[in-house]
């Protein structure tokens, strides 16, 4: 049980919503790319950018990264439910996209830099 908690509790974020041009908010931006990266679906990795708020999905974290910087995360976004973590309530919009039909999420997919990286 006890391991369970520790689940849902999240580690401290407070970097998230610092200076983006602290140390402090880059090093934290790098991990939780890696973390993304480890735990994509599908292929695609939802942006939790101030503007995306989740709603975009992104074939490599380049795009992310650039959004992070520019920014900064979405409000409140510290349980990382879109990004593998797992032992917390998913909020409802995760929950009806887990009833979308894997070809229709990738209508939502606007990227087309992506696209450019991976071809050239």
């Amino acid at each position: 049980m006890a391991s369970a908690q520790a689940a849902a509790t999240p580690m401290d974020r407070q970097w998230m919503y610092v200076d983006r041009w602290s140390k402090e908010f880059i090093e934290g931006v790098y991990y939780f790319l890696r973390v993304a990266e480890a735990n994509k679906r599908n292929g695609f990795i939802r942006c939790p950018y101030n503007k995306c708020k989740k709603q975009k999905e992104y074939s490599v974290s380049r795009t992310i990264h650039f959004h992070l910087f520019e920014s900064g995360f979405m409000p409140s976004y510290n349980y990382w439910t879109s990004h593998g973590e797992q032992g917390v309530e998913t909020e409802e919009d995760e929950a009806e996209d887990e009833n979308i039909p894997d070809w229709a999420q990738y209508a939502r997919f606007e990227g087309n830099q992506d696209l450019h990286y991976a071809i050239n």
